[in-house]
């Protein structure tokens, strides 16, 4: 029986056009070709900007090849291209329409929003419309590209500190959050936050994925270090340490 030669990855692809392989860069463009044109669409709405964005991004990425890091994906490399292309092109529509871009920070958030939709057939139609881009963005990311948390980070220019050590179920505690914050909440078991009340990012955006979540609790950051296992509820407001990393239980 003939071996089936091993299908080279995309960064052994990427390494490859470093080193000038044109072949190499047709496979990508064609692994990548639809799905960054899907994301671009969704992204700015418009079929032609789309298009020219898309091939944009490929030109783009082909001239800074040689900047690719191999310790990242290229998928998150690429799409980073893709999202900052969007970007300049939001700014340039609100500069010639001389309406400011909107925060998408200083928006109501998702829950107020998509509360007033009417029910819409296209999932991802009514997200776009009633979600702060970049929410939007790391909800096409995760669960139409399938990418991993670090990876969404990488694209949507964030650095979060927990992106290395939060896995599924996990309870995500930390000070406060953000919108930023939002593609921790796909996988997080519950949240606890230093401060916040009932209208906070962390508890309307916790309400929506359906995850517990107490906020206001001082030194919660504090008190609790990584790696502790502890027990939410949500309903009575209690947080419960059971077992402390060192190996030291704390019944409080």
């Amino acid at each position: 029986m003939e071996a089936v030669p091993n299908t080279p990855s995309d960064e052994e692809l990427a390494q490859e056009c470093q080193q000038g392989s044109l072949t190499a860069f047709e496979e990508l463009v064609y692994r990548y070709e639809g799905r960054l044109y899907r994301f671009v669409a969704n992204c700015c709405g418009n079929k032609t900007d789309a298009e020219e964005i898309t091939q944009d991004s490929f030109v783009k990425a082909f001239q800074a090849i040689g900047q690719f890091n191999p310790r990242h994906t290229f998928a998150a490399w690429l799409f980073t291209i893709a999202r900052r292309k969007c970007v300049d092109l939001q700014r340039r529509a609100a500069f010639s329409t001389g309406e400011p871009l909107p925060d998408a920070s200083e928006l109501d958030d998702p829950s107020v929003l998509l509360a007033r939709a009417e029910v819409s057939r296209n999932i991802w139609g009514m997200a776009r419309g009633t979600l702060p881009a970049v929410q939007f963005e790391a909800l096409w990311l995760r669960y139409a590209e399938g990418m991993d948390l670090a990876q969404i980070a990488r694209v949507l220019h964030k650095t979060i500190e927990a992106d290395a050590t939060l896995k599924t179920g996990h309870i995500l505690v930390t000070h406060a959050t953000d919108v930023a914050w939002t593609p921790f909440f796909l996988v997080a078991g519950g949240v606890v936050t230093n401060i916040g009340s009932a209208t906070a990012h962390a508890s309307v955006i916790a309400r929506e994925f359906g995850i517990p979540a107490i906020v206001g609790v001082p030194d919660a950051t504090i008190r609790i270090h990584d790696g502790d296992k502890i027990t939410i509820d949500g309903t009575t407001g209690e947080v419960h340490i059971i077992e402390q990393a060192d190996g030291h239980g704390d019944a409080n």
